[in-house]
């Protein structure tokens, strides 16, 4: 075993290594994570695609305050989702897989509900009153 000191830490040689010869990924898997990507892909350009078709209508409509603000900012939240979580989302159902193995949990849900709430509400209510609700992003 070899240690080599790089200053203020010491690293042994062995550690270096991302993969040992058991975690590398079999042919299988690598087709598997190939095809996650190409859908993943596949679905957020696809999704990017039809805002950037449709960005004129989705500028009036969002800019259109003669509409809810909900509904305002769903149609933007559906579209954001679209292009950040959409194919993850696809994929984690296409293979079966919890949300929970990517760090996704139900523990302590309700708190953290709560919380998010109790600090988001004040803030949309205090932009409102102020006029400051910026269509995209009402609660920058």
């Amino acid at each position: 075993m070899t240690v080599l000191n790089f200053g203020f830490s010491i690293i042994k040689k062995e550690k270096l290594s991302i993969m040992t010869q058991s975690e590398k990924c079999s042919k299988k898997r690598k087709k598997q994570l190939f095809v996650d990507l190409l859908i993943i892909l596949i679905v957020t350009f696809s999704v990017l695609g039809i805002l950037i078709i449709f960005g004129n209508q989705t500028n009036e409509f969002v800019f259109d305050s003669s509409i809810n603000i909900v509904l305002r900012v769903a149609v933007i939240g559906l579209g954001q989702f679209g292009i950040a979580g959409l194919g993850i989302s696809i994929v984690c159902l296409f293979r079966k897989e919890p949300f929970s193995k990517f760090g996704l949990n139900t523990k302590n849900i309700f708190p953290a509900i709560a919380l998010s709430l109790a600090c988001c509400i004040p803030d949309f209510i205090y932009c409102l009153c102020r006029g400051k609700v910026h269509a995209w992003c009402p609660f920058w």
